[in-house]
């Protein structure tokens, strides 16, 4: 199975891929404020889901922030253009970006390569999201 993660933020969006199990963070899009950039956001995530083959995709899902209307209004226009045989999940990503932050740390990764954190925690999203469907 082919599945796209997704760590939503309000400067930056983490993307990561999970092929067969096998995870890997992707890139990460800047997301400055504007209708612009998040049209393009969602050109460029909708490019990777086509190019990728994705069959599922899975979104982290931040209880303190999925109110906010930036999280409303990225989730509306990527359901508005995701086809309906794509499946859409949410996945609890309470401290995915402090965790995959202090992994980087302890391995020893330095800090001016430490820029990927969003992608590595759209990855952990997708390592979580695996975990809960093979229990």
């Amino acid at each position: 199975m082919r599945i796209l993660g997704i760590d939503y933020g309000t400067k930056k969006i983490g993307l990561a891929i999970s092929v067969n199990n096998y995870i890997r963070p992707l890139k990460i899009l800047n997301n400055i404020s504007g209708h612009v950039v998040e049209n393009e956001n969602i050109s460029q995530i909708m490019k990777l889901i086509n190019e990728e083959y994705i069959e599922v995709v899975v979104i982290g899902r931040n209880l303190g922030y999925e109110d906010s209307k930036e999280y409303k209004d990225f989730l509306y226009n990527l359901k508005q253009n995701i086809p309906s045989h794509i499946e859409i999940n949410f996945v609890d990503e309470y401290k995915t970006t402090d965790s995959t932050k202090k992994t980087m740390v302890d391995a020893g990764i330095a800090k001016n390569k430490r820029n990927l954190d969003d992608s590595f925690a759209a990855a952990e999203i997708l390592s979580r999201y695996l975990d809960s469907v093979s229990d």
